[in-house]
């Protein structure tokens, strides 16, 4: 296969609610004006501005240069001495609470299952920890998942590789190596599709989004220019075959997780009451986020935020030591807040935000200005820990597949 250079995003491991994520600036573009570009070049939306740059713009500068004077970010002014014997104790503190953290994991090992779901490339994984008992993980989801997001995802893949020159695709070449070393990859995937495992109809809907991301290089290629409608007609042609790869993955990956958890269920028996299940996300994939669902149909709603957490990383892949981690401080500091504060679930919540309040309402009085803060929910919320309310949202909620 030709070596091919492509953006790290390729190669992020994204499950089914990602793909259609992913590909929606393919299949629902706003309707933002267009304008005319400079030198009577075709239009391009200004959407696409951070895709493609914005027309006119000054030649780029070496950005990467310009942020590195910015360090960690962290800007402190040097502590005089007395100062540092206080912010000392804050310190230790740090320490002593890193010395304990493997005892609060060891504790909750010994006393609850554990359920670790981790999102990766293949639809998800989950590990089962019985208490005081080797870990369980998991098979994988039947291979098809993996095989039909690679498909959807190739369309994105296309998508980028022509959309960063789409304001002067004749001018700037940058994209057709790419772009035929990325054509050459979907011709052997095209090749290789008979005889991999498969059905009928999945085999069909493959073979026609890769049959037509080749068709449309074939056309950029061809005429070694292409332009924004033609890329708009492209992405638009795809949403139906999109929606039906969606659905293959979005059964394949159900299916067997739900018959996954609905196994260890029976495994657990009343200790399923007592377990505690966590799965990682970015904020692409939080909204709807399906390991945590499928976790919650097994769950109840009254696991959620209680024993059934959703803990956002900044990794799409996350190891399983640094969730049991995140797990144990949660459930350690509950246990503090119900010492300090009377109340088990308060540290889960922000503890300064009495005081960050007060002072954000009478600055905001001061200044004459309407404050904007959260309405504050109860400490203990079984809540989706993601936005649910059209109250304050416009647009769609779901993506039209027609």
């Amino acid at each position: 296969m030709p070596a091919t250079t492509m953006p790290a995003a390729f190669h992020g491991a994204r499950g089914a609610a990602c793909l259609a994520a992913c590909l929606a600036v393919l299949l629902a573009l706003p309707a933002l004006p267009a304008r005319a570009d400079t030198a009577g070049k075709p239009e391009v939306p200004a959407f696409m501005d951070v895709v493609a740059g914005a027309p006119g713009a000054a030649p780029a500068v070496d950005i990467g240069k310009l942020d590195e004077a910015v360090g960690d970010g962290m800007v402190r002014r040097e502590a005089t001495a007395a100062e540092k014997k206080v912010i000392e104790l804050n310190n230790v503190m740090f320490g002593i609470y890193d010395a304990n953290l493997k005892k609060f994991i060891r504790n909750l090992r010994e006393q609850n299952p554990i359920i670790i779901g981790l999102f990766n490339g293949d639809g998800g994984s989950m590990i089962l920890y019985p208490p005081g008992k080797a870990p369980i993980v998991a098979p994988p989801v039947a291979p098809v998942y993996r095989l039909v997001k690679s498909v959807g995802h190739s369309s994105m893949a296309v998508f980028q590789l022509v959309a960063t020159s789409v304001r002067d695709p004749a001018g700037d070449t940058s994209w057709r190596a790419p772009a035929t070393a990325y054509r050459a990859s979907l011709q052997e995937a095209l090749g290789s599709l008979d005889a991999i495992e498969m059905t009928g109809e999945q085999r069909a809907v493959m073979r026609e989004l890769i049959t037509r991301n080749i068709a449309f290089l074939d056309s950029c290629l061809g005429k070694g220019t292409y332009t924004y409608a033609e890329l708009e007609a492209f992405a638009y042609g795809l949403r139906p075959l999109i929606g039906k790869a969606t659905e293959i993955a979005g059964l394949a990956q159900v299916e067997h997780w739900t018959g996954v958890l609905k196994d260890w269920r029976r495994m657990l028996g009343d200790d399923w009451g007592r377990t505690y299940a966590v799965t990682n996300t970015l904020y692409v994939t939080r909204r709807n986020n399906i390991l945590f669902t499928l976790l919650a149909q097994q769950m109840g709603r009254e696991a959620i935020n209680t024993r059934l957490l959703l803990l956002e990383t900044s990794a799409f892949q996350t190891k399983p030591q640094q969730m049991l981690e995140l797990l144990a401080r949660i459930v350690a500091d509950r246990a503090l807040g119900k010492v300090f504060f009377s109340d088990y679930y308060l540290m889960d919540s922000e503890l300064l935000t009495d005081g960050t309040r007060k002072a954000m309402t009478d600055l905001a009085a001061q200044a004459g200005e309407e404050v904007l803060m959260p309405p504050l929910a109860p400490f203990l919320t079984n809540a989706w820990p993601w936005q649910t309310s059209a109250e304050f949202g416009t647009g769609p909620s779901q993506i039209d597949w027609k």
